[in-house]
């Protein structure tokens, strides 16, 4: 079944380089798979009550195309089904695509690589919103805030071992802390074609674990961490009631139980009507909301730690290096802001789409309003920090000057100290071939008498150039302007 859908993808690559990741992924040479969650939960218009089923990659087929439930149903019995996998795996993903018949695109939306290829694009940067709207899925990439007890500093840049490989960039410590942003992605999918029922596909990502790839340099290393926890900037009351409103949910669960947790609750919801991509996507937007209030307070948190210059105007060496490292840090925030602006404005030309195609959107709208607010506030912010890593910028090269002026001052002292000794030495070897001219003899004054105009040329010599800077300078400014 794989080299089957595979065969597919690389016919279209020709065409289309977004897939190249998605070739790649399904190319890549075995490695040990990481564990998987397929769960299919079924949603009946009459009778019964909504049912969870959990599956193997093997399950697939039969489950979506074999199901006695599923054949049987009726225009007065329609039943829905979403299936929904946290960390696919290739076998997976290729069994989907090629049982659903699945757009390769949906599947490259989901990769996208950790780190930028020159030979591959990114789906979101080569899509348009005309050609968003006539697909019937979605991928809504976001980011989570973590925090690392105890993590070497070297190891800032990791990846997470998953099927999908997702980018961790682990800030320089604030206040203290090591604060980490990790990748995520949630893709939704309605698969057409199918009478008197309906199918929804979800893919999520797992959980944060404590196993890791660390970057050193060239090297690749496994590390394991202590137990990360989330990062709350934002009260845990704002965040459940009013942006998720669903105060039976544990934040640190994963996005899988989460949704489960939701869909259940929305049972009869799901039931009477026919699902469509506005139906499906509502409650990953709705939680992935909270990630992205997160992920702005540890862009101000980020901003006021590392952005701000010292009050005074000297700064040993030490703090040279955490002004550099200041600067480093910060800016690094402009990219990675205007990146997380495309991915959010992308998600609001989405809401806006949706909510206007149903009068009855008070949610709609509420949710376009709290992601035009989230987006306006990273806008905000990304703002604020290419203002400050100018100023903080500018302040560095200040302290550079200065103490380049410094360092010149003192040179320039050991440059006087060593020219006074150059005509001493000179004339004390010329009087020392004759014991009258020693010290305690007859002619000792001599020395004096023929060293010390001979130190006051040299000094003079030495001198010259910077006294005829100053002369031309008091002359040029003595004439009148204009």
């Amino acid at each position: 079944m794989i080299s089957s859908y595979k065969a597919l993808i690389e016919a279209k690559c020709q065409s289309n380089p977004a897939l190249l990741n998605l070739q790649a992924f399904l190319s890549a040479s075995a490695i040990s798979p990481h564990s998987e969650q397929i769960i299919s939960q079924k949603f009946f218009s009459v009778g019964q009550r909504t049912t969870r089923t959990k599956l193997t990659t093997s399950q697939i087929a039969k489950e979506v195309h074999d199901n006695p439930q599923l054949n049987n149903a009726t225009s007065h019995n329609k039943i829905g089904q979403i299936l929904i996998v946290e960390n696919i795996s290739k076998e997976t993903m290729a069994e989907l695509g090629s049982c659903l018949d699945i757009d390769p695109m949906f599947f490259a939306s989901h990769i996208h690589s950790a780190w930028r290829n020159l030979d591959s694009l990114s789906p979101k940067f080569c899509e348009l919103p005309s050609q968003t709207k006539a697909q019937n899925f979605a991928t809504f990439p976001y980011h989570r805030s973590l925090v690392f007890p105890d993590i070497n500093r070297e190891d800032y840049k990791l990846l997470r071992l998953l099927n999908i490989r997702r980018k961790v960039i682990v800030l320089p410590p604030i206040q203290g802390r090591r604060i980490g942003l990790a990748q995520h992605c949630c893709s939704v999918m309605i698969v057409p074609g199918r009478k008197n029922t309906w199918l929804g596909l979800v893919l999520v990502d797992s959980p944060m674990q404590d196993n890791y790839i660390s970057f050193r340099g060239k090297q690749e290393m496994y590390i394991k961490t202590p137990c990360t926890t989330l990062f709350h900037g934002t009260p845990e009351g704002l965040q459940m009631s009013c942006i998720l409103n669903l105060n039976t949910i544990s934040r640190d669960r994963s996005l899988l139980e989460k949704l489960l947790e939701s869909w259940e609750s929305s049972a009869q919801d799901f039931a009477q009507n026919d699902l469509n991509l506005k139906t499906l996507s509502y409650y990953p937007l709705r939680l992935i909301a909270t990630e992205w209030v997160n992920y702005i307070e540890v862009v101000r948190v980020s901003l006021r730690n590392n952005s701000s210059p010292p009050s005074n105007t000297t700064a040993s060496p030490e703090d040279l290096e955490r002004i550099k490292s200041a600067v480093t840090s910060a800016s690094s925030w402009p990219r990675r802001v205007a990146s997380s602006t495309v991915s959010l404005r992308r998600s609001v030309l989405f809401i806006k789409k949706h909510s206007r195609l149903d009068d009855n959107s008070t949610n709609w709208e509420a949710l376009r309003d709290d992601y035009e607010y989230i987006t306006a506030s990273l806008v905000q912010h990304g703002e604020q920090l290419q203002t400050s890593v100018l100023s903080v910028t500018m302040f560095l090269q200040l302290l550079e000057s200065r103490r380049v002026s410094s360092e010149t001052k003192h040179v320039s002292r050991l440059t006087v100290l060593a020219l006074t000794f150059v005509p001493l030495s000179f004339v004390s070897s010329l009087f020392s071939m004759n014991e009258v001219f020693s010290p305690g003899g007859p002619l000792f004054w001599v020395y004096f008498v023929v060293a010390t105009p001979l130190l006051i040329t040299v000094f003079i010599l030495a001198r010259s150039s910077q006294w005829g800077s100053v002369f031309i300078y008091n002359r040029v400014k003595g004439f009148p302007s204009g």
